[in-house]
């Protein structure tokens, strides 16, 4: 990968082979010439130049300090495999979604997406039609109601939108209470069935999953959060981030919530810090008490 250390090259090398029963599904190839995707070192000025020479900045998953002017995707260290593979599946997921007429003049091959760095390239085979996608705020530090938007529209910015899965039905709920604080639009359920047909109406930007779903719900947390990263298909054609909860969460539980692909997992109910930080990485700007208050 193109400015990592062995170390870091190693352990995403590691997570991407340990990865391969996802889908996309990401390989290595031998040069940069066959990869379809970049994983870069954004803290090194010479592989950012290199890659703007080459025309592949909108093709690379920077990891650094600062996304570079031009990029698509980047990530904050410390190195987060999981972040760089949900950023890898972005891209990919951006590039189907785009004509080829309007792409760069680098023409992907088919079936080939990466992870590149320093003589060692990744690349990623996607044998489904339709990749998993995320928003474009998703890789860039751009508030969720900051997101493209049609310019002739004159609509307030939109309030980013949270999905409650938890059987316990105390009014008011207290997560809810502190999203609709930070300044998020809620609704909650009671279980799996109610969570997917609340999904499939209309598509949310974040989905709050109690572990444990109780006798009555079809699937627990973890089988839900599987659903809704597999075969969940919003109108925008993005995927929410989906947050597991547990009251005394392990580190077997989290494990086990990475490979059922949620974005994070939380104590319940999460602390204040989390919960901002979990919102601020995502894009969303956080309400404040002035921002909450009537303008006059």
């Amino acid at each position: 990968m193109r400015g990592f250390s062995g170390f870091e090259r190693s352990a995403l090398g590691s997570y991407f082979r340990l990865s391969a029963e996802r889908r996309p599904v990401y390989e290595q190839v031998p040069t940069l010439e066959m990869a379809d995707f970049v994983v870069a070192d954004a803290d090194r000025p010479e592989v950012v130049d290199e890659l703007a020479r080459r025309d592949r900045l909108r093709q690379a998953v920077f990891v650094g300090a600062h996304p570079p002017p031009g990029t698509a995707a980047w990530t904050m260290r410390p190195i987060d495999p999981l972040h760089v593979l949900r950023e890898l599946d972005a891209l990919a997921a951006l590039h189907d979604a785009q004509p080829l007429a309007a792409a760069t003049a680098w023409s992907p091959r088919p079936q080939r997406a990466v992870a590149g760095a320093n003589g060692v390239d990744a690349a990623a085979v996607g044998d489904e039609p339709g990749r998993p996608q995320r928003r474009a705020w998703d890789s860039a530090p751009v508030p969720l109601d900051e997101a493209p938007a049609d310019p002739t529209a004159h609509a307030p910015p939109r309030l980013p939108e949270a999905l409650l899965v938890d059987p316990d039905d105390t009014a008011p709920h207290p997560l809810e209470q502190h999203l609709q604080a930070l300044g998020l639009a809620t609704q909650c359920v009671g279980d799996s069935a109610q969570a997917l047909a609340r999904l499939a109406d209309a598509p949310v930007d974040f989905v709050f999953i109690a572990a444990e779903l109780g006798a009555h719900s079809e699937l627990d947390g973890l089988a839900l959060c599987r659903q809704i990263k597999r075969r969940q298909r919003p109108l925008a054609g993005a995927l929410p981030v989906v947050v597991l909860l547990s009251e005394r969460p392990g580190a077997s539980d989290r494990v086990r919530g990475t490979l059922a692909g949620c974005d994070a997992y939380l104590a319940k109910p999460p602390a204040a810090t989390e919960l901002r930080e979990l919102l601020h990485r995502h894009g969303v700007r956080i309400a404040t008490a002035d921002a909450r208050a009537p303008r006059r």
